[in-house]
Parts: structure tokens; C-alpha cells; sequence
């Protein structure tokens, strides 16, 4: 489970007491970013898009913050927040500290841990775990791969480099990538080259990446189709 679909599992479990208390949610995207507040929101294209911040890690606290949002989002212009609070069970500070009464509480301590943080080598590591049965299906199966971004310096080729150091493959990833393929795309050009050896046969290399669907180093629909439902199981590649 991703932070954002912890925060849209938080959101339909509550969604039924906003209904109950006469200000159902409006449809919202809701996703986990960098910022310098906790929350921000902005409306686009009939949803409203709720960002919390990916500095928060404890899990009440990362409630009360997308509660308190969502309590705008539903009153809209209205004035009756502070109606809408009470109904629901959220208080400005409670006696114990706390902005959640007791039933929403219990209802977030009995949700699943709030995800940590994924660092980029965490989730290039995860990726690589991901595409291994891709690799023994063609069968060359992908060695022990140390993964992360690499260090932006002249001469670092802007997508990946690749070493070989004790039977182990180190594959680095040129630190700039962003953008939601980029960085995917970069360390899978590597991997058939670290399933061959990087100083195997180039034919045979350049074999493994067709057979896994790379074509002149481009994704064919059914590679980009697979990357795609990765990423929206481990989530984006983490803005840094």
C-alpha cells in the first residue's frame, strides 16, 4: 500500500459519516507530496486535489491533517465547519490532546501502519524485485543488483551507469530523472546488461532486451503496459 492509497482508504472510511452529517465528500484526488505547509488543495476538473505533506509520518496526525481539509472541502462556502466538526468528531484540541474523538480514533489506529517514506533506492530496489520473473521467463535471471541515483558530475550519462563489483551489479540512475518513466526506463535499459554481464556478447544483450521489450531501447506497449500497472502498485518515484 502507497501513502495515497492509505489516505483514499482513510477517505472511504469516513466518507460515510460526512454523509451522515448532511455534507457528503465531493469527489477528491488525493496524493502525498513536497510542501512547505501540511495540506494544500485546489480544484480541477470537477475534483478536488488534496496533497499532504510527506514530511508527516505518524498516522493520527496525517488524519487529523487530511480531516481537517476534507471538512472544508465539504462545507464548501458554508459557515457550518464548526457544526460539521462536532457531528463527525473532530474537535479543535480535546481534553488529551487530541483533534479526534474517540470513534475516529479507533477507526485510524485499526487502518493498516502509515507507509514510511520511500527513498529512491528503495523504490528502484523494489522496481528491480518487480521485473526479476520477466528476466526468468526469458531465461537469464537477473544477478544481485545494488540500485540508487548516481551522483550529477561530468561525464555521468544522463540516464544510467552500470558497474560490477564482487558478483554484485551496481546500477545508478542519473539523479535528475524525474518524470514518471524516465527513471523506470533508465534502470530497465540496464538490466539486460547485468543479466548477460556487462561484458557479455552485445548480441546476446541486445537479444534479452527484445525478448523483455525493449526495442532500439524503447518500450514496446506491452513492457510500457506493465511498467505502468508497477508504478501504480509501488507508487511514483519519489521526488527525491
Amino acid at each position: 500500500m502507497t501513502r495515497d492509497q492509505w489516505l483514499a482508504d482513510l477517505s472511504d472510511k469516513i466518507s460515510p459519516l460526512f454523509r451522515a452529517a448532511g455534507h457528503p465528500l465531493p469527489p477528491c484526488i488525493l496524493s502525498v507530496g513536497k510542501m512547505d505547509g501540511l495540506t494544500t488543495a485546489h480544484y480541477k476538473g470537477g475534483n478536488w486535489h488534496i496533497c499532504v505533506s510527506d514530511q508527516l509520518d505518524d498516522k493520527i496526525v496525517v488524519a487529523e491533517t487530511l480531516i481537517h481539509n476534507l471538512i472544508f472541502r465539504a462545507c464548501g462556502n458554508d459557515t457550518g465547519q464548526g457544526h460539521l466538526m462536532n457531528m463527525i468528531g473532530y474537535g479543535s484540541i480535546l481534553p488529551d490532546g487530541n483533534k479526534l474523538a474517540w470513534g475516529l480514533r479507533r477507526l485510524v489506529r485499526m487502518m493498516p501502519p502509515y507507509p514510511p517514506r520511500t527513498t529512491r533506492e528503495g523504490w528502484l530496489t523494489r522496481l528491480v524485485e518487480e521485473l526479476r520473473p520477466l528476466f526468468v521467463d526469458a531465461g537469464l535471471p537477473l544477478p544481485k543488483i545494488t540500485t540508487g541515483p548516481g551522483v550529477a558530475c561530468p561525464g555521468f550519462p544522463k540516464r544510467g551507469i552500470l558497474q560490477f563489483a564482487s558478483g554484485e551489479c551496481c546500477v545508478y540512475i542519473w539523479p535528475q530523472l524525474s518524470k514518471s518513466m524516465d527513471a523506470p526506463l533508465a534502470l530497465v535499459r540496464e538490466l539486460p546488461r547485468c543479466a548477460v554481464d556487462v561484458f557479455g556478447p552485445v548480441q546476446r544483450i541486445n537479444e534479452l532486451a527484445t525478448t523483455i521489450g525493449l526495442v532500439n531501447e524503447e518500450p514496446t506497449p506491452a513492457l510500457k503496459f506493465l511498467l505502468t500497472n508497477i508504478i501504480a502498485d509501488i507508487g511514483p518515484y519519489p521526488e527525491n
